[in-house]
């Protein structure tokens, strides 16, 4: 707390903070961090943990895109990645190359959150669950062609439904890291059934 209070008071003190990592904050303390890091031209990484009220979560979003030097981002969602989350404006991309998300993360929000993330080169997403909402409903957006690396462990989710958004925004993919599954299906028929509608694609197996 008192690197917290010292950072909003005075960041041109912090302007070679490189790697941040920001656990469990009281939410009006974590938003008003993450824009005074706008003025940091160095931060390179950050680690968020959030256990908060899910109302703060689309803004946490939205001021953690704006970070105008970052590349490596983690975020913890202990409740999950749930809040509506708008596409990204014509002006709003971050420069994120690899992101990890932690905690249950639908369709409908992966989607946004690539809306915002064109440089990404590597995903990883903890858990990834089908959205109520049909395909023809979840955000379409350029497909992103620097994304070639990506993990996902499987939740609830259909293969139709991956495979339905891997077509929209994995195009460039050429590795893909699956792990688990909370459906009838074991890791092993995923693959089969991925490889059967993109064979260039490497795909790495985790039973764990």
């Amino acid at each position: 707390m008192a690197l917290t209070i010292l950072l909003l008071q005075n960041t041109s003190k912090f302007t070679r903070l490189r790697y941040l990592l920001l656990d469990q904050m009281e939410l009006v303390y974590l938003e008003n961090l993450l824009l005074a890091l706008t003025t940091i031209p160095s931060l390179y990484s950050l680690n968020t943990i959030y256990n908060g009220p899910d109302s703060g979560k689309s803004n946490i979003y939205d001021l953690i895109f704006r970070l105008p030097t970052l590349k490596y981002c983690k975020m913890t969602f202990k409740t999950g990645f749930d809040a509506d989350l708008p596409p990204a404006a014509n002006n709003s991309f971050s420069p994120i190359k690899y992101l990890y998300l932690k905690g249950e993360c639908k369709l409908n929000i992966l989607s946004s959150i690539l809306s915002y993330t064109s440089q990404l080169r590597y995903l990883s997403v903890d858990t990834l669950d089908a959205d109520a909402r049909g395909p023809s409903e979840i955000l379409s957006v350029a497909s992103n062609n620097y994304l070639l690396r990506a993990s996902i462990s499987l939740g609830k989710i259909q293969p139709e439904q991956l495979l339905s958004f891997m077509s929209r925004h994995f195009t460039h993919l050429n590795m893909l890291h699956l792990s688990k599954s909370a459906n009838n299906l074991d890791v092993y028929q995923w693959k089969a059934l991925i490889l059967s509608h993109t064979s260039h694609l490497r795909i790495v197996i985790s039973c764990n």
